[in-house]
């Protein structure tokens, strides 16, 4: 404590943080624009411009800090405010109609703009989370390039990038690693949209920064930003879906004072019935329903922000049986009651979140702690069969500074304690009881020169696991132990840079090395999972995998279009994979985990065209090819797929039609059956209604228009002919209070 006292003294000693004011015009008519979103993302201050345009930021920022300014109609622009610009004020023009040229990076605090970041992000804005998807906020997060879902019905969907899922892709929420049992192939994102905004999803190894489990990609799932000081809203969002009966109630209130405390509690509750697919099927026990309370108190200052959190989830989440296309647990259309088997998923996670700001540098600091319980009724209402207990610690500090003008260097540590625990209840046990700590040191250095940014970084990272195998039966270990440890350590690296080739064109291109540590249940797995058919084995001898992939990429800017095309060569060492065995075990067949070289190879484009002021063209290619060193190909690799977007405004109502194309993947693992392609077809009407304190916003959408039948090769019911959902009206009506 006494430490953390004189850092804070030495911040509120040398920050350099100054005010930030101006006014917004109109580029062509030189009128100022009242109501322009100014906001600056390494402080999470916002306001709006008054009736005259103007804005004022009090507590400000340091040099070469980024300021967001958005208003509807218009261009999203980012400025980087320079030295001479600090407490002078700025005029700020905005081309209506025009499209976005760049977005801020927030992960990692890196707080750069997408044009010099040789990483390839795709963003989901909040306006996405609003208006796009299905039914979850992996719905949302699955329709940007390179990016899609293994689903396990409408309740449960884990992200794939680039082919790679499972423990590979990590999730990061309110700024620290959420570990939630995602090596499960059924254990969902388990994060809905409630509190969220914005997600940013990192492609390719991400281990410079966020150490094992980032081999595969990044999903950041960003908070909401701080209210403009002295100004509080109130929510109510309420969404009806025809498929599976579902409502989601949604409530919330976030306020800021004027001495720079701030606050925000948001609540809701969804609950679904059983889906039906094109066929008008029910698909039985896929019902499901969640609960989600968050909490969240801070304060900004000139020395800096400083915010802690409590998040409380908890869903419910029933298993659709491998039988259901012969024995169908189907019941009445509208009946919620769970039936054997389902899970029940709580998580409490509490963190705390500082950044300190010194004269041209800022320290970040990040602690926390997450409880995961994961229980599986399978047998019995009464009882657990599978119970399990996670328990997280984690940190994540990093400083970052600018000795000279163009050059940024950022040191920094994570680390986390994790405790597995099997639960007393449970009846059967998969996994042993286990500790693993982690530890990693990193550092970063962004360099500008003329028109090139190069960013450089390396890593070195260390885990220590302890298992304790008593409860596994006919688990050999060596000498016939019933505990046993484990050490995954070593370096990893990046290299990458973007070229400012012309005004319009940049150039993207990044070598980087990544590593995942193989997790508990690859390791040790030994017993039946509960809900399936399988007896699970895994291996205590793996090795770490490691990666090193090559991205180029190639963007071309105008005014009015936007194209985007990115190709990447990964290579795997020891990949792990999972398949079955003719072996049958207690009358279960057995699957192994298994090891093996892996390449994957594949290809992005993204287009945006706005060929006049309210109508906007988009579409997005993406293709991968996933084989071993053999030859055999990859499971779960997703198909290649093309989504179009067209929307139009007409008086301020804004209608959209999307196409979804998903290809026939022939390219197929030893264990898998090749699925036939299909399309699928979206459409959206929205509206919102504005008054002097209240804000209207109504959609209507329909999902799967001509109520297509259709596998979907990622879905973990394909392989027993289950369809996915049929058509789906969903109705929003959101009121906001100012």
């Amino acid at each position: 404590m006494r430490l953390l006292i004189i850092i804070s003294f030495i911040f509120i000693q040398f920050n350099s943080k100054a005010q930030v004011s101006g006014k917004i015009i109109d580029d062509k008519t030189g009128l100022t624009l009242p109501g322009v979103n100014v906001y600056i993302p390494a402080t999470q201050q916002g306001v709006a411009t008054n009736e005259k345009g103007e804005f004022l930021l009090k507590n400000g920022c340091e040099k070469g800090c980024l300021l967001q300014i958005q208003f509807i109609g218009y261009e999203k622009k980012i400025i980087s405010i320079s030295l001479d610009a600090l407490n002078l004020p700025l005029i700020i023009r905005l081309k209506e109609g025009a499209l976005t040229m760049d977005e801020i990076v927030i992960s990692s605090n890196l707080y750069q703009t997408t044009s010099k970041i040789p990483y390839q992000v795709a963003m989901v804005t909040p306006e996405m989370i609003q208006q796009e998807g299905n039914i979850s906020l992996m719905d949302v997060i699955a329709e940007r390039p390179g990016v899609d879902q293994i689903k396990f019905g409408p309740g449960i969907g884990k992200p794939v990038i680039r082919g790679l899922s499972f423990s590979r892709v990590l999730t990061i929420y309110n700024g620290l690693r959420l570990d939630n049992h995602q090596w499960g192939a059924d254990h969902g994102l388990g994060v809905n949209s409630t509190g969220v905004g914005g997600v940013e999803v990192i492609k390719g190894p991400a281990s410079i920064i966020f150490g094992s489990g980032a081999l595969g990609g990044v999903v950041n799932i960003l908070d909401e930003p701080i209210p403009a000081q002295g100004k509080q809203n109130t929510y109510f969002l309420n969404t009806l879906h025809s498929n599976n009966l579902g409502v989601k109630t949604e409530l919330g209130h976030r306020a800021a004072s004027k001495k720079g405390w701030f606050w925000s509690w948001r609540s809701a509750y969804e609950t679904h019935a059983d889906y039906t697919d094109g066929n008008k099927r029910t698909i039985g026990n896929s019902r499901f329903n969640n609960n989600v309370h968050k909490f969240d108190v801070g304060v900004i200052k000139k020395w800096g922000t400083s915010k802690i959190s409590y998040h409380y989830i908890s869903q419910k989440l029933g298993i659709i049986s491998d039988n259901e296309m012969v024995t169908s647990l189907e019941t009445h259309r509208n009946d919620r009651t769970f039936q054997l088997p389902w899970q029940e998923v709580t998580d409490k996670i509490i963190t705390s979140q500082s950044a300190f700001f010194l004269k041209n540098s800022v320290l970040n600091l990040k602690i926390g702690y997450h409880t995961n319980q994961r229980l599986e009724i399978e047998s019995d209402e009464k009882g657990v069969d599978l119970g399990l207990k996670l328990n997280t610690s984690s940190y994540d500090v990093n400083y970052k500074f600018s000795p000279l003008k163009k050059l940024d260097i950022t040191i920094g540590s994570q680390g986390n304690y994790q405790e597995n625990t099997n639960l007393n209840m449970a009846s059967k046990i998969l996994l042993p009881n286990a500790t693993h700590t982690d530890l990693g040191i990193f550092a970063l250095i962004g360099y500008e020169y003329t028109s090139w940014n190069f960013l450089i970084g390396s890593r070195y990272d260390s885990r220590k696991l302890n298992v304790s195998t008593e409860k596994l039966t006919n688990l050999q270990l060596i000498n016939n132990s019933t505990t046993a440890e484990k050490q995954f350590s070593g370096f990893t690296g990046s290299f990458g840079a973007t070229k400012k080739l012309t005004e319009t064109l940049l150039l993207k291109a990044s070598f980087s090395n990544g590593f995942r540590a193989p997790d508990l249940a690859e390791l040790f797995s030994n017993g039946q999972h509960p809900g399936t058919n399988r007896f699970e084995l895994g291996n205590s001898e793996f090795s770490r995998e490691e990666n090193y992939e090559l991205d180029l990429g190639l963007e071309l800017k105008f005014d009015k279009l936007r194209i985007a095309v990115t190709g990447f060569y990964n290579q795997i060492n020891n990949y792990i994979f999972f398949k079955p065995t003719n072996e049958i075990r207690n009358s279960l067949m057995v699957w192994t985990f298994n090891q093996s070289n892996a390449l994957l190879i594949g290809a992005e484009t993204e287009l945006i065209y706005k060929p006049f002021k309210k109508i906007e063209f988009s579409n997005n290619l993406a293709y991968v090819n996933g084989k071993e060193a053999n030859g055999t190909f990859l499971p779960l690799i997703p198909p290649f797929t093309s989504i179009t977007k067209v929307s139009y405004e007409y008086q301020k109502i804004n209608f959209s039609v999307k196409h979804r194309f998903a290809d026939a993947q022939t390219n197929v693992a030893d264990d898998e059956e090749a699925t036939t392609s299909y399309h699928l077809i979206d459409a959206a009407v929205q509206k919102e209604f504005t008054t002097k304190k209240l804000v209207y916003f109504l959609q209507l959408t329909a999902a799967n228009v001509f109520n297509t039948n259709y596998l979907n090769h990622l879905a973990l019911i394909r392989p027993f002919d289950i369809n996915q959902q049929g058509r789906n009206f969903r109705l929003t009506v959101m009121v906001r209070y100012y």
